[in-house]
């Protein structure tokens, strides 16, 4: 057993000091090898552009959003009025009240050949684009989030108080439509929408209506009185009203016009587009499944533009515009240009010596030339229109909000002291 146990006892003794020297030289060759996996990671690292982990490539800042080009083109392109709907869609003399109300009560849209004048108009773009556009590219203060599809759509209320050419502008062009406007929507109709109306980089929107139009079936509220009823469509679905639902003076109404600032084709920077004739129709019955009715599934509603109507997106010279009724489909094309689409709003919607409320709008005009009212249950049942009814209820709120414009078509011309004490009053 000492003989066995001894050795090993001294074998360990005598072979520390060795393995000491030992370690000492196997360190330093570590060190030495790891010196120079780290020199040629470095060169390798140099070599390749790569830098180290401990040192990151900077993330560049995103590139500020690219701005509207206020860029004015200033031709006349006379082939504009070749294409079908200024000749399916338009009259001769929009000035005549008799034709062109009687256009848009048939067909919920009438374009209309210089609204303002070639020139006057490029001025009037001009001034705009002078005044309005550095506002425009700072950034968020005149981007509307409640217009549909706002991405690239900027909305700038216009204050005729403040800006000479504008009360000239807004006096000229009601002057010129305000017999049609007291034919439309009456003497005592309400200013609703005045505002410049901008696109640049924006996306295409989806079909739609400014006013309450497909949200209930008219069924149930027209058997009664099929004299209204043009026609219902074979699968029972859709049901269209003869013309003379809007032309009757009784009936609510709310028009929008888009007056173009700059030649606007499909092509170049997005014309928004109408369906002619759709502003009547209605979802005529219940939609098996959907419970409560009235809703018509999107998939189906293409098909029914697509199929009985046309789509109308003429090219607009400088001073071109388009009137229709808020329950007429329609949609902006898209505009992936940086070229800015200049559209002046005026809309106007009936007042309350009619019955029914229009119901449909942003309501894109200074706060002080409007107010906010309410329909209480007691004005929805005296309404004696069921449709209108239900459109009301269908606001959804309790009592259902409205707006009331307080500078009616009576009130044209206008001045700043008339406007003024309007908007006190």
């Amino acid at each position: 057993m000492a003989v066995s146990s001894g050795p090993r006892g001294r074998g360990r003794g005598r072979g520390d000091g060795n393995k000491g020297w030992s370690n000492i030289a196997n360190a330093r060759i570590f060190v030495v090898a790891l010196s120079l996996v780290v020199l040629l990671t470095a060169r390798r690292i140099v070599i390749n552009g790569i830098r180290p982990a401990e040192a990151p490539v900077p993330v560049p800042p995103p590139p500020p959003p690219q701005r509207c080009d206020w860029t004015l083109d200033e031709q006349h392109y006379s082939s504009y009025y070749e294409d079908q709907c200024w000749k399916n869609f338009s009259v001769p003399n929009w000035r005549d009240v008799e034709g062109a109300s009687r256009a848009i009560y048939d067909d919920g849209a009438l374009y209309m050949k210089s609204v303002i004048d070639f020139e006057e108009a490029k001025r009037f773009s001009t001034y705009l684009a002078s005044v309005v556009s550095p506002r425009t590219l700072d950034g968020e203060e005149y981007f509307v989030g409640n217009l549909r599809d706002p991405d690239g759509r900027y909305d700038i209320t216009l204050d005729p108080r403040e800006h000479a050419p504008v009360m000239d502008m807004l006096n000229k062009v009601v002057g010129r439509l305000k017999p049609t406007l007291e034919r439309i929507v009456g003497p005592k109709g309400q200013l609703a929408d005045f505002s410049l109306y901008v696109t640049c980089n924006s996306s295409a929107q989806a079909v739609h209506v400014d006013a309450c139009a497909l949200c209930c079936p008219i069924k149930d509220k027209y058997e009664s009185r099929m004299e209204d009823v043009e026609m219902v469509y074979s699968d029972e679905m859709m049901a269209v009203l003869k013309p003379k639902y809007f032309e009757n003076e009784k009936q609510g109404a709310f028009y929008s016009m888009f007056i173009a600032l700059q030649p606007t084709t499909k092509e170049k920077n997005g014309v928004t587009f109408t369906y002619p004739r759709t502003h009547r129709a209605f979802a005529w019955a219940d939609i098996p499944g959907k419970k409560g009715g009235g809703e018509v599934p999107v998939d189906y509603l293409g098909d029914f533009l697509a199929q009985n109507y046309q789509r109308c997106e003429p090219p607009l010279n400088t001073g071109d515009g388009f009137i229709y009724n808020s329950k007429t489909f329609h949609a902006a094309n898209a505009n992936p240009s940086i070229s800015a689409r200049m559209m002046l709003l005026i809309a106007f919607q009936s007042g309350p010596d009619r019955r029914g409320m229009p119901l449909g709008s942003t309501y894109s005009i200074k706060k002080d030339f409007v107010k906010p009212g309410a329909i209480f249950s007691t004005q929805i049942k005296k309404e004696p229109d069921a449709y209108a009814r239900d459109c009301m209820r269908m606001k959804g709120l309790r009592p259902p909000a409205v707006v009331f414009g307080k500078i009616t078509v009576d009130k044209f011309p206008l001045t700043v002291d008339s406007l003024n004490e309007i908007v006190a009053s």
